[in-house]
């Protein structure tokens, strides 16, 4: 027996029926189906970006050990130069590099730094005046960063001389130097442990009690 018998359809009614459910399912399927299929294929692309990303962290967490043994390396690289020694090894480093290039010094006085420096490097300038032909002057630019400092030009001024036979100007150069990061951080134990102890010292300090006021008692006549 057919479950649309017991309704009496005619046969019109029936086929009526049929069409309007094949179009009920096509209808759900559209909604609720058809914009899925792609999802698993999306799912395993993901999987794939994750489990790649997820390598590449481990990969770089294993090389962690590695990439240490270069940081001491580079911070042992390159010999650092005391602070009060700094304003002189650049003195001494322009004269030198300027005699070479064939630069001709005039005027040259130290030079304040005006920026403020981060905990790996101090800086120290000079000003200059000079006086050289356009190759001597580029050699001595390109030659100046050379050495145990990070040189750059900070300001620079260039005009012909009177007989236009080369150039003179001034210039402002400012050095970078690396800071001896094991003597920085002894210092900074040091401070930190003779804080710690001067707060130890003046917490244990015994309070000094108040004394009792003094009652005057009048002179018997």
């Amino acid at each position: 027996m057919n479950f649309l018998d017991r309704f009496n359809l005619s046969t019109g009614e029936r086929r009526l029926v049929v069409g309007g459910a094949i179009v009920l399912f096509m209808v759900l399927n559209a909604v609720f189906v058809w914009p899925h299929f792609m999802d698993w294929q999306r799912y395993n692309n993901r999987y794939a970006k994750v489990s790649t990303q997820l390598n590449n962290w481990n990969k770089e967490i294993e090389d962690s050990t590695g990439y240490n043994v270069k940081l001491e390396k580079l911070k042992g690289e390159g010999g650092t130069v005391p602070p009060e020694e700094q304003a002189l090894d650049l003195l001494r480093s322009v004269s030198q590099v300027a005699n070479q290039s064939g630069l001709m010094l005039g005027n040259i006085s130290p030079h304040a730094s005006s920026a403020t420096t981060n905990s790996f490097f101090t800086e120290s300038g000079v000003a200059i005046q000079f006086n050289a032909k356009e190759k001597s002057l580029v050699d001595f630019l390109y030659d100046i960063g050379k050495g145990n400092s990070i040189v750059r030009v900070a300001a620079l001024s260039i005009r012909p001389d009177f007989q236009n036979f080369q150039l003179s100007g001034t210039a402002t150069l400012m050095a970078s130097y690396r800071k001896d990061l094991k003597k920085a951080a002894a210092a900074a134990e040091l401070k930190k442990a003779s804080q710690a102890a001067s707060r130890t010292v003046s917490t244990n300090r015994p309070t000094e009690r108040s004394k009792p006021p003094v009652v005057k008692l009048p002179n018997p006549k």
